[in-house]
């Protein structure tokens, strides 16, 4: 479990199992009834963040106001106010405050939180475990966990390939559609990262038993998937067909008995390894692709990058929250606030 997971749980396990099932059955209702907020639909909204939140909605937690763009068809909304749900509830949160004050890009990590946090409320963890019933996922789980939650689809999806045991992808698609709509893909870590998967919007390969699926027609064999530039990798399916959509899940295992004997492995992309010296102490090889922000491996015994390190040098800001150099701070403020 990462930091970001960690907080989301910790944020999550705060609030009372009564308001949690309320969230999970009516956001919109809740938020009003539970956390005094006032919730306004808003079909075009004049400022959105930019900072990479799945969401189409903005909140003003001093005011009490969350605005939202209506998707009734979708479900989207809902996943819209639990998000704007999930700022307040990070913004009352000291330890969570604490964390994105040392981060490089604490806007960013803002959303991702904010994000994870609305999706585990309108799909807790025990209602996808009743809807698997100790059953690897499969193509049907998806409609399943929408037809039984407040979730769409695609939160679905996202939740369902996190239950996922080894590389693959849940696969939404349009009925007749030659691409896809949306894909979570997954990857245990020692796995490393799969050759080919699907994204959204990427044409389906040419030959592929998605392509050829039509409204009514289910599909569980040996598959597989390939890039635009030509690397393939197998996997097995599971989908069927609806009127409307596809749903399919991809996974480099045979999770379903569609075959007697397995003698091949699937391929992966092989991880970085160099050369650790690590202020914790270790000393050895570490693999693995290396944070995006300072560039350093990830110490595998203590699981840190050089950011924590060299962000442990700066101070906050008591009114942005911003971190910067000790210098720069006069009364607890930065010369940004002052």
């Amino acid at each position: 479990m990462n930091a970001l997971e960690r907080h989301a749980q910790r944020i999550l396990g705060k609030l009372a199992a009564t308001d949690r099932d309320a969230l999970a059955a009516d956001p919109k209702r809740a938020l009003t009834e539970r956390f005094g907020l006032r919730v306004r639909e808003q079909d075009v909204l004049a400022q959105r963040r930019d900072a990479g939140g799945w969401c189409d909605g903005i909140s003003f937690l001093d005011d009490g106001v969350v605005l939202y763009a209506p998707s009734p068809f979708s479900r989207r909304e809902n996943f819209t106010l639990t998000h704007e749900l999930g700022h307040k509830l990070a913004e009352e949160d000291d330890d969570a405050l604490d964390w994105l004050a040392n981060r490089d890009q604490p806007e960013r990590d803002l959303e991702r939180l904010c994000d994870l946090i609305a999706t585990r409320l309108l799909l807790p963890d025990a209602l996808i475990t009743q809807v698997l019933d100790r059953r690897p996922p499969e193509a049907t789980h998806i409609r399943a966990l929408y037809e039984t939650s407040a979730a769409s689809e695609v939160v679905c999806a996202i939740a369902l390939a996190q239950r996922l045991p080894c590389q693959g992808a849940i696969v939404i698609m349009e009925t007749g559609s030659s691409t896809v709509s949306y894909a979570s893909v997954t990857s245990p870590e020692d796995d490393g990262w799969p050759l080919a998967y699907p994204w959204p919007r990427q044409e389906i390969p040419a030959h592929h038993r998605l392509a050829r699926l039509d409204g009514g027609q289910v599909a569980r064999e040996k598959s597989w998937w390939a890039t635009p530039w030509g690397e393939k990798q197998d996997y097995y399916l599971d989908a069927i067909a609806g009127s409307r959509r596809i749903h399919a899940v991809l996974a480099a295992r045979d999770l379903w008995h569609v075959t007697r004997f397995h003698t091949d492995r699937p391929e992966t992309a092989e991880r970085p390894e160099r050369h650790l010296d690590c202020p914790c102490g270790y000393q050895g090889t570490a693999r693995g692709y290396p944070c995006s922000d300072c560039g350093q491996p990830y110490c595998p015994s203590c699981k840190e990058c050089q950011c924590p390190r060299r962000n442990a040098a700066l101070v906050v800001c008591q009114k942005c929250f911003v971190s910067v150099a000790k210098a720069d701070i006069v009364d607890g403020r930065c010369s940004d606030c002052r």
